[in-house]
């Protein structure tokens, strides 16, 4: 399985463009949002931040990887309640 596979060729794009612009003196963290295909075939909301370091010349990238799946679904619901909410009232 190849990355490809797991995140749209937007999304790589776009994760590989924050990762190339965060540097060592960058004053927050590159945040990206996506939703990726597991190998089960099930969808993950991913939250990765990317930051950087200088270590003796050579920098250093970091990319830290959470699961917002399930927060990201809660909020989606709630927002789908709002808005029927709003349309019942009017």
């Amino acid at each position: 399985m190849n990355s490809a596979d797991l995140v749209s060729m937007e999304d790589h794009e776009k994760i590989e463009g924050i990762v190339k612009s965060v540097r060592p003196d960058s004053e927050k963290p590159g945040e990206f949002i996506v939703w990726m295909n597991r190998k089960d075939g099930s969808r993950r909301c991913i939250l990765g931040r990317v930051t950087a370091a200088l270590h003796d010349r050579t920098v250093s990238t970091y990319i830290t990887v959470t699961d917002i799946t399930e927060s990201t679904e809660r909020e989606q619901a709630l927002r789908d309640r709002i808005a029927a909410l709003q349309k019942f009232i009017g």
